[in-house]
């Protein structure tokens, strides 16, 4: 049981299927640093996720949570709001789905690098990807061989738009469908 936001990314709590690792926290709303050990040979995360309109249930007075180790669920709600987030088996995807959001009010979701890196921003119809790739030069040893990340963001709502934020951001703004739920 959480009983509290965990608002630090040193209060992260796992998801995961073995290919794809995920480590969530409360900041800003919903915060999830995505991982895969293939990325070699410098394993550069493929990405970060933020929800910003989740902090209504975060920030909420009777916020709760609960993650469930063996099925690799986190749920959590306070507000009014639920949120449940996963990464299914044999896939590389993190699953968001949230209920009891006001239809509307219009939200967004981010998929950001850090400063330092220099991947290719791209949108297609809903759908913000961000793709880089990096050669294995520079080490003792190096394969010479080339290696890369990639991530894409789009949600399940009403009216959604994917748009490049920034040269390391993409984002996604929608409406929560009309019964408040959304997924990302």
């Amino acid at each position: 049981m959480i009983g509290q936001p965990n608002a630090a990314p040193a209060q992260s709590l796992p998801l995961g299927n073995g290919s794809l690792g995920v480590a969530a926290w409360a900041a800003g709303g919903f915060t999830a640093q995505l991982d895969r050990s293939d990325t070699m040979p410098y394993r550069l995360s493929p990405g970060q996720v933020q929800i910003p309109g989740l902090s209504a249930m975060t920030s909420a007075s009777d916020f709760a949570g609960t993650l469930d180790l063996y099925n690799g669920v986190l749920d959590e709600s306070g507000g009014g709001m639920t949120m449940e987030a996963w990464v299914p088996a044999g896939k590389d995807e993190l699953i968001v789905n949230v209920t009891g959001a006001s239809p509307g009010t219009r939200q967004t979701a981010t998929l950001s690098l850090w400063s330092g890196r220099s991947p290719a921003a791209a949108t297609s119809g809903a759908i913000g990807s961000l793709a880089q790739t990096w050669a294995d030069n520079s080490q003792t040893g190096a394969s010479g061989q080339t290696f890369g990340a990639m991530a894409a963001i789009t949600a399940g709502g009403q009216n959604v738009t994917a748009s490049v934020a920034g040269s390391t951001q993409v984002q996604v703004s929608f409406n929560p469908n009309t019964d408040g739920s959304f997924r990302i």
